[in-house]
């Protein structure tokens, strides 16, 4: 230990968070931004190759070395040896010490070491430490530590792990085992186990004990071999080793990394030799000369726990270079004597209140202060000139902020920061940038400094007129919403490879990125307007990251408007609560919240569709985010349908989602839903009850259209189109196009068509000589079946047409036809007899006809009871097919075992085949293999029989069973779903008529036809009265748009009560839970109240036959049990107490054994 008027400066550094570095981006006018930190283990260099990987900070990198760890002083810069080889000394060390905790990598270099020299041939290369984002030092004392009530060392060790951790800093300490250093040790040792955070202690090489000194200068000796690691066991004493009245001092075995400095002398007189190089380390760091570095100033914080008067120097050093200190109220000695002065001249009614600087009075005023406050905390030790004039020039600087024990500790080093930065007197070269205050405020969750900082920060980027508040956004967005995420160089392989290795601890991204979500707030209520007209693209956010992925809408390279903010901050992977925050400020917000679904989908599907664990926990949190988006546009329109806006709100379009191709066409929330696939949106009542409108409503659909009146559509009215060419006040034309009315016809047409086609194939008419007219008419229906596939294809795209399997069923059985029926033209003959290409033809046909029939199942997906019916089927053959795959290994097996015993003889074996034993499947043995199982011999008979009764039994029984388990489960599954699955596929069929030809096949082919005579007869059966003309014309003139008369108001009234209606539900669910878990615990407890009650039994009824015993007399012998009285049985019965159904109990006084309970 040392002694009490001896300090140690402990200085942390921390490596701020993967998101908050304070280095420059690669733009030309280079501002100030967060990187993330390096997420894989700390590089050792030679050292990693010698002696294995090491599990340390998940913020330091990597450095591949390629020499030999035998040549780890052989260095290629000599020059850098003279000034890190330590006096008297031919070589500077380089190695590692096993602790029982970790290994901690550690060098031996003189106290007279340039800190360049330091980072280019050890931090650098061997340690792989990266430029920290912000310095916190530590001072203090290493002995007489005796803090009072008013400090908690718990809270505080908890807060200073924390605020590294998150800043990406680093932590510096004295490094050895006492006072305050070994404080921050095992805060470090509890609070960060996995080293994230560098922790290296600087010590002086000639304070340590004796076996310390011997086991680290090991190294320097001129010796063939080094060891690599040392053992720090071999240093541990069983008694404290001491020099006079001091002891001298070992390593704290919980630092990272060790700086040793050796200035040539040993013993205690060595003690604060490595202030100087410390000090001169702290301030290359923070002054942003490391190499590699951006240049950029780093904060710098010092904090002062405890200490003596040594301390004072030292904080005078840290004030004079810019360093702002923080001084941790009820440690002792100075802290409390600084704190008790600063306290008094703060409180100064002639003081004021809003200069940083407190007044301090006369020096005689000070000097009396002082010296009542040292008195009051470090006794009588005496204070020199110097000493009085170190406090005074302390207390004055303005650059003190007191920590109490009611404080956040990151609250008031980030005071400390903030009021460095704005202090005249602080050197401008140390000055922390407004970026990098805003970062630290951020990541430790200061939300009251988010105003100020923002206005500086967009007056630092330039001012309103200057691009400042866009340049503010993209600094905000870039660096702190995609925390965690992006990477500033690099392709895209090389991007998704390094982001993909990044290990941030997740909790540190989400706080950081929960913690934005106020800011965009902030930006929102302020800069709306220069949100909106802000472009997300490759220049503004970088190649890597600017790109906006999702193209459901059409391809876009840019975005110039809130929505892609919104886009670009999902593809990030943002918070929920930072999203919803943007989605409150979208003037079209169903709209928005439906593409927000799919790009959550579209983004877990990309970057996390792989089988790991991570990657399915961040696709189900992306599935949940996309449910709850698609929930809050239904609870919006719903709102919105309370008041009779709903349906008619759905075919409102939004120009900010405008049709790709389409110049001033916006989307409805109504085809949006269903070509982003939102199947819950879809399933809603009233997207129904909008589908009904679509579906009696002439096409192209518009919402001020006339709708058919089904209860006025008569067969009579029907019949009347013959002569009238009008029904329901529709011309006939109009009526067909109705999307119902075209169900009909077109399901009749392709249900005549298959029937003519059955009979067709039934009579052989396809397949004989010449043309008839059955194969006249069936090759113009299927090509006007062909010409309305084509015409589907074309406006879908082929990916989108052939995955769809009704266009697959329609693509393949109308090229089949129309091949065969010119074939059969072509090669058939007029001979009865048919010949071999006739039958080919023939089977071609009949084969084709099962995909003709099961295309006519579409006409019934219309209905909801088929329509269910049929997504039902659907699952089971889906399910049935899996299960084949079961059915054919274990038949293949059974064929392949047995077929070989049962057929000796070649021939009859390839006459048998390898697929007899499917047929088991239903209970049909072959008969050949159970007639050759009376052959073979006695031993043949028997294995053959086993192997056949085992192909039954696993066949017939356990096969059939499981099929029949699986197609049960399937069936009650897709019950669940098959209404919402049914809805959109109802809404699908339904579209598809916008694109469809009104008149059926073969009749579309009439539109093809320009003949004079059909153009002169056309107006006349088909042509709409002038009057239904111009009425139609006024109410689709203007751009579109439908006065649906729903206001910005409505919708932004709308939206709270949905954020309202939405956290209700989940509190419900959480309070389900809770309730569920309340009468659970309430049964335990009644469960343990009876139990409590039958032990109580239990013992009174011991007690009361314990009691009623005989007493035995002095003549009884001792080995013999006493004799009962007569009665007393009857009396130990009737004073029984019941005792219920335990067995046995255990008695809290007494005797400790278990004691049975008898029958009652």
């Amino acid at each position: 230990m040392l002694s009490a008027n001896s300090d140690e400066i402990l200085q942390m550094s921390d490596e701020e968070d993967a998101r908050a570095p304070l280095d420059k981006t690669d733009s030309t006018d280079g501002p100030t931004c967060i990187k993330p930190c390096s997420s894989e283990p700390l590089g050792r260099g030679r050292l990693r190759k010698a002696v294995g990987s090491v599990i340390f900070s998940n913020y330091w990198r990597p450095v591949a070395r390629s020499e030999d760890a035998g040549n780890l002083l052989n260095h290629d810069h000599q020059e850098h040896e003279v000034t890190l080889r330590p006096p008297q000394r031919s070589n500077w060390a380089a190695a590692e010490i096993a602790f029982d905790g970790g290994t901690s990598p550690y060098c031996l270099i003189s106290h007279s070491s340039h800190p360049e020299d330091l980072f280019d041939c050890v931090i650098l290369p061997e340690w792989g430490l990266r430029t920290p984002n912000l310095i916190l030092s530590i001072m203090g004392g290493a002995g007489n530590m005796k803090p009072s009530e008013k400090f908690d060392i718990v809270c505080f060790s908890k807060g200073l792990v924390e605020a590294a951790t998150r800043t990406c800093a680093w932590v510096i300490t004295g490094g050895t085992a006492s006072g305050v250093m070994d404080i921050v040790g095992k805060a470090m040792q509890k609070h960060d186990k996995q080293r994230q955070v560098p922790c290296i202690g600087i010590s002086p090489f000639g304070a340590l004990t004796s076996k310390w000194r011997g086991l680290l200068e090991k190294q320097t000796e001129d010796t063939p071999i080094k060891q690599m690691k040392v053992d720090a066991a071999e240093a541990q004493s069983q008694s404290p080793e001491k020099e006079g009245k001091i002891t001298l001092a070992a390593l704290q075995d919980n630092h990272s990394h060790f700086i040793i400095c050796d200035n040539g002398e040993v013993g205690s007189k060595t003690f604060g030799s490595e202030i100087p190089f410390r000090t001169r380390v702290e301030d290359y760091v923070a002054k942003g000369s490391m190499p590699g570095s951006t240049k950029a100033p780093v904060p710098r914080v010092m904090i002062l726990v405890n200490g003596g008067k040594i301390s004072l120097d030292s904080l005078v050093q840290a004030i004079r270079t810019g360093c702002p200190l923080v001084v941790c109220q009820g440690t002792g000695r100075i802290a409390d004597v600084i704190c008790s002065i600063l306290d008094v001249t703060k409180n100064r009614p002639d003081s004021d209140s809003e200069s940083s600087t407190p007044s301090v009075g006369e020096d005689e005023e000070f000097a009396l202060l002082l010296q009542s406050a040292v008195k009051e905390f470090m006794g009588n030790e005496p204070l020199t000139q110097e000493d009085v004039a170190n406090a005074r020039e302390i207390v004055s600087s303005g650059k003190v902020e007191i920590y109490s024990i009611n404080d956040r500790l990151e609250d008031v080093i980030l005071r400390a920061v903030l009021g460095n930065s704005r202090s005249l007197t602080s050197p401008v070269s140390n000055h922390t940038g407004v970026w990098q205050q805003l970062a630290l405020a951020v990541q430790w969750g200061c939300k009251d400094y988010y105003d100020d900082l923002g206005r500086r920060l967009i007056q630092d980027k330039g001012g309103h007129e200057h691009g400042g508040p866009q340049e503010a956004i993209r600094l905000i967005f870039q660096e702190l919403v995609a925390f965690g995420w992006r990477n500033n160089k690099g392709d895209a392989k090389t991007f998704k490879r390094q982001r993909k290795a990044a290990k941030t601890p997740i909790n540190v991204v989400k706080n950081v990125r929960e913690n934005t979500g106020p800011l965009v707030a902030w930006l929102l209520q302020h800069f709306l307007k220069q949100m909106d007209q802000f472009e997300v693209s490759e220049h503004t956010f970088g190649a890597t990251t600017g790109k906006i992925h999702w193209n459901r809408l059409g391809q876009q390279e840019s975005w110039k408007s809130l929505e892609g903010l919104l886009l670009w901050s999902i593809e990030q992977e943002a918070p929920s609560s930072l999203l919803e925050i943007i989605w409150s400020y979208m003037e079209d917000p169903v709209h928005a919240a439906l593409v927000a679904a799919s790009v959550f989908r579209d983004t877990a599907e990309r970057e996390h569709g792989f089988a790991s664990y991570h990657d399915c926990l961040a696709k189900k949190e992306l599935d949940d985010a996309a449910d709850r988006f698609e929930r809050l546009a239904v609870l919006v329109v719903e709102d919105l349908a309370l008041t009779g806006k709903g349906v008619d709100y759905l075919f409102q379009e939004s120009m900010r989602w405008q049709v790709s191709g389409q110049g001033g066409q916006g989307r409805t929330c109504f085809k949006l839903a269903h070509e982003l696939g939102c199947k819950m949106f879809v399933s809603a009542t009233f997207y129904r009850l909008a589908v009904d409108l679509y579906w009696i409503t002439p096409v192209p659909f518009h919402i001020t259209k006339d709708k058919l009146d089904t209860k006025e559509v008569s067969w009579w009215a029907l019949l009347s189109l013959l002569w009238n060419f009008q029904i329901g006040g529709f011309t006939l034309w109009e009526f067909l196009s109705i999307p119902s009315s075209q169900a009909w016809t077109h399901g009749i047409s392709r249900s005549v068509f298959v029937g003519l086609y059955s009979y067709a194939v039934f009579k052989r008419l396809l397949t004989f000589g010449g043309i008839s007219t059955v194969e006249v008419l069936l090759f113009f229906w299927g090509f006007g079946f062909g010409l309305v596939e084509i015409n589907q294809l074309h406006s879908m795209g082929f990916q989108a047409y052939i995955h769809d399997f009704w266009n697959f069923l329609d693509a393949l059985h109308i090229t089949v036809l129309l091949g065969a029926l010119v074939l059969g033209v072509a090669l058939a003959d007029k001979n009865e007899d048919i010949n071999e290409v006739e039958h080919i033809l023939e089977i071609t046909h009949a084969m084709n006809l099962l995909p003709c029939w099961i295309r006519v199942l579409q006409i019934l997906q219309l209905s909801e009871y088929f329509g269910t019916l049929l997504i039902t089927i659907f699952g089971m053959a889906k399910d049935a097919l899996k299960f084949f795959i079961l059915v054919v290994i274990f038949c293949f097996g059974f064929s392949c075992a047995i077929t070989p015993i049962l057929f000796p003889n070649g021939l009859e074996r390839d006459e048998q085949g390898l697929t007899w034993a499917f047929w088991t499947i239903v209970g049909n043995l072959d008969d050949k293999a159970l007639n050759k199982l009376s052959s073979l011999e006695s031993g043949t008979r028997f294995i053959a029989v086993v192997l056949v009764y085992t192909l039954a039994l696993v066949c017939n029984v356990l096969l059939v069973n499981l099929l029949i388990a699986v197609m049960n489960s399937t069936y009650e599954k897709n019950q669940a779903v098959s209404q919402t699955q049914w809805a959109y596929n109802r809404v699908e069929a339904v579209l598809e008529f916008d694109h469809e030809s009104i008149l059926p096949p073969p009749l579309n082919l009439l539109g093809l036809l320009k003949t004079p005579f059909f153009s002169f007869f056309w107006p006349f059966f088909f042509k709409r009265s002038r009057a239904a003309s111009i009425e139609e014309e006024a109410a689709l003139a203007g751009d579109g748009r439908v006065d649906v008369s729903v206001t910005r108001r409505d919708l932004k009234d709308a939206q709270q009560r949905a954020f309202k209606a939405i956290t209700y539900e989940e509190d419900r669910g959480e309070s389900a839970m809770l309730r569920a878990e309340l009468a659970e615990l309430r049964l335990r407890n009644t469960q343990l109240d009876q139990r409590n009650k039958d032990l109580e039994a239990l013992a009174a009824n011991f007690l009361l036959e314990r009691n009623a015993a005989v007493v035995v007399s002095p003549e009884t012998p001792f080995n013999h049990p006493p004799s009962p009285q007569p009665g007393s049985g009857a009396a130990r019965k009737n004073r029984r107490l019941p005792t219920g159904p335990l067995t046995y109990s255990v008695l809290t006084s007494g005797d400790k054994s278990p004691i049975r309970s008898r029958a009652p």
